[in-house]
């Protein structure tokens, strides 16, 4: 895993997505079994992916270094959703994948969101450290502050 945190984030997640709509699509084209497939779960997969997303693209309004080198980043982002949970790019595509499962659900897509998940928690985790090491005691009260990672009163 150690080596897989070496690569641009953004570069890892994009690619990771990109295989699983690829997955989707070859699914819809295969006909590969679902384990259950209804206008419903088109419909709430597609809702949770797009709000996702809209909670991706929105996070860059108060996070405008999200996707640059870390080097680059001088302060602490604590306005917007960023006051409620300290990493939600990383439940923007968390839902942007669990929505496309959802909406397809493909028995043998499974493990892609369930190692997107964990690989958004590991990247967030070693992001944590790196930002205490840089910005010291600041980080770990905004720690204190803003208790939840990614989903308030859950994680």
């Amino acid at each position: 895993m150690k080596g897989l945190l070496k690569i641009k984030p953004n570069i890892l997640i994009d690619g990771v997505l990109i295989i699983q709509l690829v997955l989707h699509i070859c699914g819809e084209m295969f006909h590969w079994k679902s384990f259950f497939s209804s206008v419903y779960t088109i419909t709430i997969g597609s809702i949770v992916a797009f709000l996702g997303l809209l909670i991706h693209i929105r996070c860059h309004k108060y996070h405008k270094k999200g996707h640059k080198t870390s080097d680059k980043i001088k302060t602490i982002v604590s306005s917007g959703i960023f006051l409620k949970i300290r990493h939600p790019m990383y439940l923007g595509l968390f839902m942007i994948s669990w929505g496309l499962y959802i909406a397809w659900n493909f028995i043998v897509i499974i493990p892609v969101p369930i190692l997107l998940s964990i690989l958004l928690f590991f990247l967030a985790k070693q992001e944590e450290m790196f930002l205490i090491k840089k910005m010291g005691d600041s980080y770990k009260e905004y720690q204190k502050t803003v208790k939840w990672m990614f989903i308030p009163g859950i994680i």
